[in-house]
């Protein structure tokens, strides 16, 4: 069963592999939009036989039921309440349609589209969601303990009282227990608990309480009018002066895109639609004081801990020679990572794949002549656009900012801020889309959310309307808000705007951690997008990351995050960032997320990490996992890096752009990849590994799997650390078994 497992793990990753490309000339737009056309429809030549398309969705969804038994029929089907799009409870007895929920997702009931533009062969006729669903099998309610300090709260102004109250009183016998009462509790910052709120407990007051806590700031009474010289449609409100940032904005308790070039529902529409797919010209990488050269060479081979590995299980076939990731790890610091934090790199020394700055960390400066793909250009003012583009290849998205000034009257865009969201490097980009641009508010949502409510009208037309978000545009110059909003009437008198970056961030250390704090049973939603706040590089792969999440905690013992619905966040959902013992993140639902669901991160210093500075022993367990990388294309729904001794188990991940999981379990893993959505690469790369023979010399419990699933880097994590050798993990994230801390 594990064997097979596995194997239905590598082809499904495969259908949405990276073909990768060695150098940024081989790049081929055409190219791949008309593989991404052919979608899943395999060929034997691809390794992959056609009727196989049919076997694996039944399969999939036979296993999702092995997997979590207990998985409501809301989540088995598309049909949930209201409330899964963010809507009040005023609405939430209306059912509308969740898109891509697992039968759907599996597209076991259609045939010949997925919804996002890629066919596949039909499945035959007659699958009904009733032949393969199954009764949600019963869960016991974890016990309470007998004896617990009760506070409740109704309000915001409540909750952070409460915390002030529990200080210092929890204990493990008697644990301070927080119960909310069911409504919206908005933050106007962080809510921070550090060791004096160990041994506390967050959720509902009952199971009939239903808690959302936000970071969404609340916009109310506002004045719509007719915007003059807008297009018909745009709708003009005056904020309050102290708003001085809309990245975001919700409406009806939607996503609203931000006006952008070309027009584009971020949540669903696919590449390529959205993108400029013209020719262009790209700027050439500018190195600190123009020298490539200023790198401080690290080598770690000699030096403490070692990575050094033995002559004898290198690669012998390696083109990028001795100094590649076997034998030899070495860090570049300063640099060309000087934008980074911390400052290093693997990417960022010149030896081994780097060499010949084949994929030393660069970015191209910016974009000559950008008008000529831009029909509305030039701007009266781009000095806050953001610019999204491809690195050739598709192995992840770039975002910056424009430089100050922004887009010369020549045309040239000179980019700011980023170009921090990806390691390899590359000294052009692919298809790109410019937003945050008041001339680009074009694009009208043609349903009203509002009238389909008062209408009541099917869960289609329901969904149609998640596909035609409003537009916005934020002149903060003026504190006016521009919503293009084509429905019947008005825009509504009130909207939301992500304010936090994070909810709620755990804030202990070794010495004195967090301990025993439960987050149980709350819809988190509202955090703000950080894809252009500080990012490092966590592995000799080629992921960079934020240390910021909606829930965040760095230091803490046994905490506990079960049974929460994190939606619509801009950002990452949940982080163990560094120092973290014992985390259960268990029965958790991640929907729209900016970026990626759970992340573990730990540090090491210049390759030593016997510190202790990771997350060790924690346990994801039945996560359930869907819709995420909106806006960063390099998300996981579980993401590894420099951590250790975690179990993955029983989670289902699906439909997201790249990579659903870091590395695998260090125990025997049932995980789940049902369906990623093809939106970086085309398929076929991973199918043609798998049929190489091995080499001789290659290493005995690697030489089966292809290069992209084999470790890149071995973080030792103490003295005694041994490489696992069951679980080789993928390319991002090495794998180490060590003692228990």
């Amino acid at each position: 069963m594990r064997t097979a497992t596995l194997t239905t793990l590598f082809i499904l990753a495969g259908a949405a592999g990276a073909a990768r490309m060695r150098n940024d000339a081989d790049y081929d737009t055409n190219e791949l939009i008309a593989k991404l056309a052919r979608g899943r429809r395999f060929s034997a030549a691809d390794g992959v036989l056609s009727d196989f398309e049919c076997g694996w969705r039944k399969a999939a969804m036979a296993q999702a039921k092995v997997l979590q038994p207990s998985l409501t029929a809301a989540r088995q089907k598309v049909l949930r309440p209201l409330s899964c799009h963010g809507a009040r409870a005023a609405a939430a007895a209306v059912v509308l349609t969740c898109p891509q929920v697992l039968f759907d997702a599996l597209e076991l009931g259609a045939a010949g589209d997925d919804h996002k533009g890629h066919t596949h062969p039909p499945c035959g006729k007659g699958l009904r969601f009733a032949t393969h669903s199954w009764a949600p099998a019963p869960t016991a309610a974890a016990p309470r303990p007998a004896k617990e300090l009760v506070l409740e709260v109704g309000s915001t102004h409540e909750l952070l009282a409460a915390l002030k109250t529990g200080h210092g009183k929890g204990t493990a016998e008697r644990p301070v227990h927080i119960a909310m009462k069911g409504g919206v509790y908005r933050l106007n910052e962080t809510m921070v608990l550090g060791a004096a709120q160990s041994h506390t407990k967050i959720g509902p007051k009952g199971t009939a309480d239903v808690v959302e806590l936000t970071g969404n700031r609340l916009l109310s009474g506002l004045k719509w009018a007719a915007a003059a010289g807008k297009p018909k449609g745009v709708w003009a409100a005056t904020v309050p002066a102290d708003v001085k940032q809309m990245d975001s904005l919700r409406v009806n308790g939607l996503r609203a895109t931000r006006a952008r070039y070309p027009n584009a529902n971020p949540e669903f529409d696919q590449f390529p639609k959205g993108y400029v797919l013209n020719k262009t010209q790209w700027m050439p990488p500018v190195f600190p004081n123009g020298k490539f050269v200023e790198n401080i060479t690290v080598a770690q081979a000699g030096s403490y801990p070692t990575v050094d590995t033995p002559v004898k299980d290198q690669i012998p076939s390696d083109s990028y020679g001795p100094s590649h990731f076997s034998g030899a790890y070495r860090l570049g610091v300063g640099g060309a990572c000087a934008h980074l934090t911390p400052p290093q790199s693997y990417w960022c020394q010149p030896d081994g794949r780097v060499a010949g700055m084949t994929y030393l960390v660069r970015t191209p400066a910016g974009i000559k002549d950008i008008h000529a793909n831009l029909p509305h250009a030039p701007y009266k003012n781009s000095e806050d656009a953001v610019l999204t583009y491809w690195r050739p290849g598709h192995w992840f998205s770039i975002m910056y900012g424009m430089a100050k000034g922004g887009i010369s009257a020549a045309g040239d865009a000179t980019f700011g801020v980023g170009g921090f969201q990806g390691a390899e490097g590359h000294s052009t980009g692919a298809e790109w889309f410019i937003e945050n641009l008041e001339e680009e508010l074009d694009a009208p949502n043609e349903v009203s959310l509002q009238l389909l409510l008062r209408l009541l009208l099917a869960a289609a037309a329901a969904a149609a309307t998640d596909h035609n978000p409003p537009q916005f545009f934020f002149d903060k110059s003026s504190s006016t808000l521009y919503l293009f909003f084509n429905g019947t009437g008005t825009p509504p008198p009130s909207v939301e705007v992500p304010a936090l970056a994070e909810l709620v961030f755990l804030n202990g250390g070794q010495a004195n951690p967090v301990e025993g704090v439960e987050i149980s049973g709350v819809t988190l939603t509202g955090t703000r997008p950080t894809y252009l706040e500080p990012h490092g590089l966590p592995s000799a792969g080629d992921w960079g990351m934020e240390r910021l999440a909606a829930i965040r905690a760095k230091g803490s013992k046994n905490l506990s995050v079960t049974d929460c619905l994190f939606q619509r966040l801009d950002g990452n959902a949940l982080m163990l960032d560094g120092y973290n013992r014992h985390a259960e993140l268990s029965s958790n639902e991640f929907f729209l997320i900016g970026n990626s669901a759970v992340v573990l991160w730990g540090y090491e210093h210049y390759g030593d990490g016997t510190g202790g500075e990771q997350p060790r022993l924690s346990t994801v367990n039945n996560n359930f996992c869907h819709e995420i990388g909106i806006y960063q294309k390099q998300s996981s729904c579980y993401f590894h890096a420099v951590s250790a001794q975690s179990t993955i188990q029983n989670n289902l991940f699906f439909n997201g752009p790249r990579a659903m999981v870091g590395r695998k379990a260090l125990v025997p893993v049932l995980l789940l990849l049902l369906l990623l959505v093809l939106t970086t690469s085309p398929p076929g790369e991973l199918q043609r590994r798998l049929r190489r023979r091995p080499r001789p010399g290659a290493q005995p419990d690697l030489q089966q799997l292809p290069r992209v699933l084999r470790p890149r880097r071995l973080q030792l994590l103490g003295a005694a650390a041994v490489l696992d050798r069951r679980a080789s993990g993928p390319a991002d994230c090495g794998t180490a078994v060590l003692p228990a801390a």
